[in-house]
């Protein structure tokens, strides 16, 4: 019994660091005007979004994956958003960046439902 449970263990840890390696792999943010590499990005933060909630369905988050994890959410609704960087975004008071994180994921909710939808 203890094999198995060790084995198992073993299993788990390895998959969770391959899955944490992956999650490094996003692109900076392309200019606005560049469509296709603009869908490009937020797919590869909607990747890592996606694996993020993989991991922490199976166990509580170490501190810089969990970081990593809010990082890329943050991102990618900020991707919809023209005017704010994340510069600017980390600039602002608590109120507008409320404001902004209800537009930036408004907009994400629209990208999603449509990429479901089989729009995009």
């Amino acid at each position: 019994m203890r094999k198995a449970i060790r084995r198992f263990l073993i299993c788990a840890s390895t998959v969770l660091s391959m899955a944490t390696a992956a999650l490094a792999e996003v692109p900076e943010q392309p200019n606005w005007k560049d469509v296709e590499a603009l869908e490009t990005y937020r797919t590869a933060l909607y990747r890592n979004y996606r694996a993020c909630d993989g991991i922490l369905e199976d166990q509580l988050p170490s501190a810089s994956l969990a970081r990593a994890c809010t990082q890329f959410y943050l991102l990618l609704k900020l991707s919809f958003l023209s005017d704010v960087s994340l510069e600017r975004y980390q600039r602002m008071g608590a109120e507008a960046r409320a404001k902004t994180n209800r537009r930036g994921y408004d907009a994400y909710f629209a990208w999603k439902k449509a990429r479901i939808a089989g729009v995009i």
